[in-house]
């Protein structure tokens, strides 16, 4: 059984500074990859669209010169040359409309977080302690000889990039299990060994 309190473990293991940026700091990484792998699909659509547009170009450019009649399959090649071009923009629109606005989060700012959360979390009564630490941890697991703490990096992020200022949201219920998805690429894990 463990004898310590769990408020000055989680202080101790969590809300360092160094240990909130490392935590931090691989989340950033990850959107940092996923943003770019967003950018170069954006510059493919892009170049898609700008490819059916100038093509559409040189073939009115054909007919108004005279060079080209406008028959079937001339019709048919700038109606298919029109879609390609729409379903381009089309596309291009939702991907940038699904871009999120990146959250940068320093070491300092973590910092900071930091030093005010262990206040918090250290000092009051007992339901405003609980209540901070809810906002930031999920859930707590109690084995044989050891306190696994666990929250979602996003959550984490958002406050520490918020200075402190926790927005109460409602609880999520997600699975356990995750097919084919690395199930702690978002989370953190915190072995509190007692």
């Amino acid at each position: 059984m463990c004898t310590r309190s769990w408020s000055p473990a989680v202080v101790e293991k969590l809300l360092t500074g160094e240990r909130l940026w490392e935590l931090l700091s691989t989340l950033a990484q990850r959107r940092a990859e996923r943003a770019a792998a967003v950018d170069r699909r954006l510059a493919a659509l892009q170049r898609e669209a700008d490819t059916a547009e100038e093509k559409l170009k040189r073939l009115y450019k054909l007919v108004e010169e005279g060079v080209a009649e406008m028959d079937d399959l001339l019709k048919e090649r700038i109606t298919t040359l029109k879609a390609a071009r729409d379903r381009s923009k089309e596309a291009f629109n939702r991907a940038r409309s699904g871009v999120q606005a990146r959250c940068e989060v320093s070491a300092e700012a973590a910092a900071r977080f930091g030093l005010l959360m262990r206040g918090r979390v250290l000092e009051g009564d007992t339901p405003a302690r609980k209540a901070w630490i809810g906002a930031i941890v999920d859930r707590i697991e109690v084995d044989q000889g050891s306190v696994r703490i666990l929250g979602r990096r996003d959550v984490l992020e958002h406050a520490v990039a918020n200075g402190g200022k926790l927005t109460p949201g409602v609880r999520t219920c997600v699975p356990s299990w995750r097919a084919g998805r690395d199930e702690t690429a978002n989370t953190y894990v915190i072995e509190v060994l007692c």
